[in-house]
């Protein structure tokens, strides 16, 4: 399988804003124990924006999760 995502938004940090910015590509493996139990694993890439008074910060890495799911 695979995911994109777009990430927007604002954080508040008291006296400024913070906007904030991103997108991300996941892939995942679904790895079935039996006809209704999966193993999932995830692997993606993220880059992320923010900006403060004029200050640009750019942010990247990987990230990976590991989840089972039990299918009704």
């Amino acid at each position: 399988m695979g995911q994109g995502s777009y990430i927007l938004g604002t954080q508040d940090v008291g006296v400024d804003d913070i906007d904030i910015s991103g997108i991300g590509i996941d892939v995942s493996y679904a790895w079935y124990l039996s006809e209704n139990i999966s193993i999932n694993l995830f692997l993606g890439y993220y880059l992320m924006n923010s900006e403060v008074d004029n200050i640009e910060m750019k942010m990247g890495g990987l990230g990976g999760s590991v989840g089972i799911a039990i299918h009704l």
